[in-house]
């Protein structure tokens, strides 16, 4: 008598070899996941210890007055610096920060490489010391570091400013907002103060004139320059009084008031 029949147990896989396909593509995809993500943490390791993760060159372009080593220095950008330490935003607040800098662009080029763009404040006149001339500039900065035997440009002398720092700051912005045309015409801005008025100034000026001026409305009371001089029709030259209204007096004729009609 033979024994009870044994039954063979069969796997769903095998009798749904669809299944069992499916089964090994979802094992090998698991395992190529994991390798790629293995490599991949290489490749991040290996890119955070090589070269190329630090600051390889800093290019200065468009500098005229500033030394490449003196912006890089005061953007703080140190070399062989980790790229990843480095915010262009505040690299950018940091520079213009400066007196002697108006704007900055920063580019990164390639990997490792930056280039910064530099807009420089610009001279709007000079002070004569016994040094020589030393460039006032636009934000109101006496840029005592930057010292020349001759002034450049058009730009006028200051005399009589020594010491003056706060009133030299607040007529170097006040020449940033005068027409470049009527700056240039300028020849010698005297410091005068009265005990009226601590911040009085004579103006000569390279057509023969003299102008009488506070320096708070210097900008704005230089703007109708143009008008009055067009109003002297004999062509002699004399003092030009912007302090208060505007009256002109000839060197050879007496006190006459102009009309403070502004240019079109």
């Amino acid at each position: 008598m033979s024994g009870p029949k044994q039954t063979k147990v069969v796997s769903i896989e095998d009798k749904i070899p669809e299944l069992k396909k499916y089964k090994e593509k979802v094992r090998k995809r698991k395992l190529y996941s994991l390798l790629a993500s293995f490599f991949f943490l290489i490749l991040i390791v290996l890119f955070f210890i090589s070269p190329f993760s630090r600051v390889d060159e800093v290019k200065i372009v468009d500098n005229k007055r500033l030394a490449k080593e003196d912006v890089v220095k005061l953007s703080g950008i140190a070399p062989q610096e980790s790229i990843f330490k480095i915010k262009t935003a505040k690299v950018k607040k940091t520079l213009e920060k400066s007196p002697l800098i108006e704007s900055v662009k920063i580019n990164r080029k390639g990997i490792n490489d930056y280039e910064i763009k530099v807009v420089e404040s610009q001279p709007v006149a000079y002070m004569s010391t016994k040094k020589g001339y030393i460039p006032l500039l636009e934000t109101g900065y006496l840029d005592e570091s930057d010292v020349s035997k001759y002034p450049l440009g058009n730009a006028p002398i200051l005399i009589g400013f020594e010491n003056n720092t706060k009133v030299l700051s607040e007529l170097g912005k006040q020449l940033e907002k005068t027409s470049s045309e009527i700056r240039n015409s300028m020849s010698e801005i005297i410091f005068k103060p009265e005990s009226l008025n601590k911040k009085r100034l004579n103006v000569y000026m390279n057509d023969g004139f003299k102008v009488v001026i506070a320096i708070n409305k210097f900008a704005e009371n230089f703007k109708i320059y143009p008008s009055i001089i067009g109003q002297v029709k004999d062509g002699s030259t004399g003092v030009i009084d912007l302090e208060v209204g505007a009256f002109y007096q000839s060197y050879y004729n007496e006190n006459k008031k102009i009309s403070k009609k502004e240019p079109n």
